[in-house]
């Protein structure tokens, strides 16, 4: 749709022309809130939310990681990640260590404590997946983590930013170079021609005298 046909619908034109991209995030949202509610480890202290229990499977899984390779991992901000850190060091859930790499960006580790509630809340999160294994098939499961993995790289701009990349790749070829004309080929394959002998200077004419020149000139 044009920019100027944009402009010509009213607000309730626009929400219905839109209702179904309203509908998805909406319970792309309201599924998130759920999420974190049944995502709760029981009798964690502080009740750390499901964000912050992630964060543990990815320090257990992957062994230290600074927090923006966290938020790369969990495909989210690094000041979201950063105050779930703050959150479990407080538990003492995990514990910040020097970097050798940067100096600035400190190591998150998995402490003791960390493991003891990931395995509180293993029994949880695997109820969760087992209720959604149950219910939903493994196509729509497939074709909707497509479908929201491509609106997410819609949204984040990586889909322009491959275009704009794939565009810069083809400009940097080399390209091919045109052929010259068989003329011009044949041109440089002939031997040189031999260069003509210099001139011998013009004599300078004798005119006659008038009584010279025959009768009929004709």
């Amino acid at each position: 749709m044009s920019e100027h046909q944009s402009e010509d619908l009213s607000i309730g034109d626009r929400n219905g022309h839109y209702a179904g991209a309203e509908e998805l995030l909406a319970e792309v949202n309201a599924l998130a809130i759920r999420l974190n509610q049944v995502g709760r480890v029981p009798g964690s202290p502080g009740s750390l939310p499901a964000g912050a229990y992630s964060v543990l499977q990815v320090l257990e899984r992957h062994g230290p990681h600074t927090v923006p390779q966290i938020a790369r991992r969990r495909s989210t901000s690094r000041q979201n990640i950063q105050m779930l850190v703050n959150r479990l060091e407080e538990q003492g859930c995990v514990e910040l260590k020097s970097n050798p790499a940067h100096r600035r960006s400190a190591l998150v580790n998995l402490t003791n404590q960390g493991r003891t509630l990931l395995l509180q809340g293993a029994e949880v999160h695997t109820s969760v997946l087992e209720t959604i294994a149950s219910q939903v098939a493994e196509t729509e499961l497939a074709d909707t983590t497509r479908l929201l993995s491509g609106i997410r790289r819609l949204l984040s701009g990586e889909e322009a930013a491959a275009t704009h990349s794939h565009d810069q790749r083809q400009n940097a070829r080399p390209r091919p170079r045109r052929p010259r004309p068989q003329s011009d080929r044949a041109k440089e394959a002939s031997p040189a021609a031999p260069k003509p002998a210099p001139a011998k200077p013009v004599e300078e004419k004798v005119v006659p005298a008038p009584e010279e020149f025959p009768v009929s000139l004709l």
